[in-house]
C-alpha cells in the first residue's frame, strides 16, 4: 500500500461485539450472524435463500497450523460480495466442514489446496421479484 493510503475497513459480523467508528459512531453496515440471517429467509421480500456449497479455497502456507483460522478468513472477505460460483452475495456462513482429510499442493504453487462445504445464507433475487 502507497504511504499515505488508507484501507477502509471491512464491516465485523455482529457476533464479534459492536463495532465502533471514529467519534463513537456505529457504521450503519453490521454483518448478520448466521442465525440472525437465518431468521430473515421467511420474510416476504428479503430474497435470501440458504443451502450447502462446495467450495476450493487454496490456503496461505502460514496457516498450515491454523487451518480453520485461514479458511474463515477468505470466507469472510468474500462476504458481500458477488460470487459467480454461488450464483449471489453471501451473507453469512456457519458449519465449515473440510471434504478430504489431506490438502494438495500442485507442482511449485506454495498453496494448500484444499475443497471445503459450508452452509451460506446467499442474497439471490430472482427476475421480477420486489426488493423492499
Amino acid at each position: 500500500m502507497a504511504a499515505g493510503c488508507s484501507e477502509a475497513p471491512r464491516p465485523k459480523a455482529a457476533s464479534e461485539g459492536p463495532v465502533v467508528g471514529p467519534a463513537g459512531v456505529l457504521p450503519c453496515l453490521e454483518l448478520p450472524t448466521y442465525a440472525t440471517a437465518c431468521a430473515l429467509l421467511n420474510s416476504r421480500y428479503s430474497c435470501l435463500v440458504a443451502g450447502p456449497h462446495r467450495r476450493h479455497i487454496a490456503l496461505s502456507p502460514r496457516y498450515l497450523n491454523r487451518k480453520r483460522t485461514g479458511i474463515r478468513e477468505q470466507l469472510d472477505a468474500e462476504l458481500l460480495r458477488y460470487s459467480e460460483s454461488l450464483l449471489g452475495v453471501p451473507i453469512a456462513y456457519d458449519n465449515i466442514k473440510v471434504v478430504g482429510e489431506l490438502g494438495d499442493i500442485y507442482d511449485d504453487q506454495g498453496h494448500i489446496h484444499l475443497n471445503i462445504e459450508a452452509d451460506f445464507v446467499i442474497f439471490c433475487p430472482e427476475p421480477g421479484q420486489k426488493l423492499m
